[in-house]
């Protein structure tokens, strides 16, 4: 999914983000890792030859995801032009877990993929920022075992560290869920904002310790 923003006006004198989590799951414990220790996070620029070739038998159960993933160039265009970063999970052969996401500042403009609602809800002003989770996708046969929660945990904590040290500006992660993975992120402490015109539904986490 390609960011690209449109005007918007904010109040510079808003300081609270009503869109509250109770902070429960960043405090869970990445299980799946744990109990697979062979699975590690990789970057896409430190892949090998066999771990990209595995991308060919990758399979989600998302065709779009798939079908991108399997374009051999793809994940290098997020990367390169897109400014997306990727947090993949596999072993020394196989990939079996993939995130996109990029960190957006908001100047007078917000992403078009987040919605008036969160506009409205948020507070957000100029100079705030927000992570945008723009792509999940774990391999069905980790599915129910806990790899897409342990991915999503690492982004949450990386969230909270990163608001916490270099990044104060950082107020929210947002994500547009299709139906059947809405349990999922409310499950993670996501709060549901709205349904978009495209069908998806848009969630958004308030970064705080």
């Amino acid at each position: 999914m390609e960011m690209s923003s449109n005007l918007s006006n904010y109040s510079n004198n808003s300081q609270q983000y009503p869109i509250i989590n109770d902070g429960t799951a960043p405090k869970a414990k990445a299980k799946f890792l744990e109990d697979f220790p062979t699975i590690k996070p990789h970057k896409y620029q430190t892949l090998s030859n066999v771990q990209i070739s595995s991308f060919n038998d990758f399979a989600c159960g998302n065709t779009g995801i798939d079908t991108f993933l399997r374009h051999g160039e793809g994940l290098k265009f997020q990367v390169d032009r897109n400014k997306m970063d990727s947090m993949i999970m596999a072993t020394e052969t196989q990939v079996l877990g993939y995130m996109a996401y990029s960190l957006k500042e908001l100047t007078f403009s917000i992403p078009k993929m987040c919605s008036q609602n969160l506009k409205e809800l948020s507070g957000l002003k100029a100079g705030d920022k927000i992570f945008c989770i723009h792509y999940l996708g774990v391999d069905e046969s980790c599915k129910n075992k806990g790899l897409a929660e342990s991915l999503v945990l690492k982004a949450l904590n990386f969230c909270i560290k990163k608001a916490a040290t270099t990044e104060p500006s950082l107020k929210l992660i947002v994500l547009h869920a299709t139906i059947e993975a809405c349990g999922f992120y409310e499950k993670m402490g996501f709060d549901r904002i709205g349904e978009l015109d495209n069908g998806l539904i848009e969630y958004a986490y308030t970064v705080k310790e």
